[in-house]
């Protein structure tokens, strides 16, 4: 199915008014091919896709719309591509598509989606390789582990009210053994973000995960955690 929702336009530019020439042509043509396919001129549509793309390589949507136009005209290889090129870019959607769909298998990359891994990272708790899921959550361990650490920093007792501020948290398992956070959403600020990566890296060690005999970083959980 094509996407009609527009993704952010990521472009930089020398100045805001080129930036708005810029990012106003991309929506436009965006526009303009989903007019066509409306129209059932599916060539036409694929070539503003392209046009698209080459204004802004990461705007995913119109990469995700070329895949489904070239898997519908036949050309399943340049489909596979494009998809995966979505999927480098946290496409969970494209990432379903291969695998469900066209049993296709997730491509090698730096950072990876957990569900997308040969095999997942674990967690070192007392000498012994865990599971990092536990369940349906997180390990408990793990998660009692981190938490403790958290609950240690001054600076986030400061910055954030004791039992009344919820952060969602991002997880990152590293290649390098270490566990790592985002704060996900607008209280995320420099100051607690580098609490949370130093008590991250504290609580635990890591087995790190692997695609293809690879270490890769996996993103893809999140831990709530109330401060």
């Amino acid at each position: 199915m094509i996407r009609a929702l527009l993704t952010a336009i990521a472009v930089v530019a020398i100045s805001s008014q080129l930036f708005a020439q810029e990012k106003n042509q991309v929506e436009a043509t965006y526009a303009y091919a989903l007019q066509l396919y409306e129209q059932q001129q599916t060539k036409a549509t694929a070539s503003e896709f392209e046009k698209v793309i080459a204004l802004n390589p990461r705007h995913k949507d119109a990469m995700y719309n070329l895949a489904v136009i070239n898997f519908d005209l036949g050309n399943k290889d340049k489909a596979i591509e494009l998809l995966q090129a979505c999927v480098r870019m946290r496409d969970r959607d494209a990432a379903n598509l291969l695998k469900e769909q066209l049993q296709e298998k997730i491509a090698f990359a730096d950072t990876m989606h957990f569900e997308d891994m040969d095999v997942v990272p674990k967690v070192v708790l007392s000498s012994v390789p865990e599971d990092i899921l536990n369940g349906k959550g997180l390990n408990k361990t793990l998660e009692k582990s981190i938490l403790s650490e958290l609950k240690k920093s001054k600076v986030l007792r400061k910055q954030f009210r004791a039992g009344t501020t919820l952060l969602p948290l991002s997880l990152y398992f590293g290649k390098d053994g270490k566990l790592d956070a985002e704060i996900v959403g607008p209280k995320r600020n420099a100051a607690a973000q580098q609490e949370i990566t130093e008590a991250f890296n504290r609580a635990v060690q890591i087995v790190p995960g692997k695609h293809e005999g690879k270490e890769v970083v996996v993103w893809g959980l999140t831990l709530p955690v109330t401060m």
